[in-house]
């Protein structure tokens, strides 16, 4: 009896382990510093008070910034962009990791990547047409 009351907290903690682990797998796609903050949180066990003391900012903030890239990483257009850029022509593989995979702006990721902003906005069309078309 103790050991099945023992098993269902131990398989909780082994699949948010594995959620974990697969969230800092998907992390690679990320920049450099967002990269990091996922680490320091899902590896690692810090808090985000002991986040926000490191690099001087609210712990809100940083609680805010873990979610919005939690989010990023679980919504399907990452994961889509993520499994089939390396097949896409250049423009639109660098277009999609930019923006899509690191959060970059359009304008940014346009002067970045020395497109126009219209070309960016074509590649980010195509790369929704195809999305679509996968989902049909």
């Amino acid at each position: 009896m103790i050991t099945e009351a023992l098993a269902g907290p131990q398989t909780q903690i082994q699949a948010r382990r594995a959620s974990a682990e697969r969230l800092l797998d998907y992390a690679n796609h990320l920049d450099a510093s967002d990269r990091a903050l996922l680490r320091a949180v899902f590896d690692r066990g810090l808090t985000s008070t002991d986040l926000a003391e490191v690099i001087g900012q609210e712990p809100r903030a940083v609680r805010r910034r873990v979610q919005r890239l939690v989010e990023r990483i679980g919504s399907a257009s990452f994961q889509f962009v993520m499994r089939n850029c390396d097949g896409w022509p250049s423009s639109r593989r660098q277009v999609g990791e930019s923006i899509i995979l690191r959060g970059s702006t359009q304008r940014r990721a346009a002067v970045q990547l020395g497109l126009s902003l219209h070309q960016v906005r074509q590649e980010i069309e195509r790369i929704r047409a195809l999305y679509e078309y996968q989902l049909q």
